[in-house]
């Protein structure tokens, strides 16, 4: 399938292109697999880029999965540097050190 020649999607489209449900190309937001834009408040866009930089992924054996298992070890590394830097506020807080 080809996409037409326009360089912004609308998320329907996007569903449409990829033959996926809403919620799967919102997974694929979160997981940085797709870029979104906002050219307009409220008018959230799907780059033509990323879009088929996501198609030729999925051509590529073993590809996407990779590229969720990144996007998964990314989000754990995010959350495990988030509760530590919570820690240490709490730590400092009471004056303990660790």
């Amino acid at each position: 399938m080809t996409l037409p020649e326009k360089s912004l999607f609308t998320i329907k489209e996007t569903c449409e292109h990829l033959a996926l449900s809403r919620s799967s190309v919102q997974r694929l937001i979160n997981e940085g697999q797709l870029t979104r834009v906002h050219p307009r408040p409220r008018s959230a866009r799907i780059t033509r880029e990323s879009l088929c930089a996501h198609l030729e992924r999925a051509r590529t054996p073993g590809a996407v999965a990779a590229s969720i298992q990144a996007g998964v070890q990314a989000k754990a590394d995010q959350t495990q540097a988030a509760q530590q830097k919570k820690r240490g506020g709490l730590l400092s807080r009471w004056g303990i050190t660790g």
